[in-house]
């Protein structure tokens, strides 16, 4: 399985928003995830309800190992629009698991789900966060991630 890949899923934004994202993007797809998440940052400052920014800042900060910051910007998406962030979800239920953290998932999804019960994206996170595993299967769930 190849690693999560920022997402490109703005359209009819502000045409500055547009260009940071962009460039976001092409940074990400060059290699270099520094560059990228300053232009993902931009896109986030210029407009603030931008989730998929916040997505894509978490994707790229677990990539580079920064988990914290990666588990706040998840959040943020989250917080932002949690109907449509259900990558979001997924990313921030499996980052938690992989953390030893899975009752902290549960109980942070059950939260989000009683505030949006429409979002099922929520809800399949949630399903994943709550199966039981053993230390082998993460392993071979976090091999596969790097």
């Amino acid at each position: 399985m190849k690693k999560e890949e920022p997402k490109e899923e703005v359209k009819g934004l502000d045409p500055r928003i547009q260009s940071a994202f962009a460039a976001g993007m092409s940074e990400a797809a060059g290699g270099d995830p520094t560059a990228a998440i300053a232009r993902f940052k931009q896109a986030a400052t210029n407009d603030p309800l931008t989730h998929w920014a916040h997505y894509n800042l978490g994707v790229l900060y677990e990539r580079k190992g920064d988990l914290a910051n990666a588990e706040r910007e998840y959040l943020k998406a989250l917080d932002l629009n949690a109907k449509l962030s259900y990558r979001a979800a997924e990313n921030y239920s499996k980052l938690l698991v992989r953390t030893g953290r899975a009752l902290q998932a549960e109980a942070e999804l059950k939260r989000r789900i009683n505030a949006a019960p429409e979002a099922l994206g929520l809800r399949y996170a949630l399903a994943w966060a709550s199966t039981p595993r053993t230390s082998s299967t993460t392993r071979r769930w976090s091999a596969r991630r790097s």
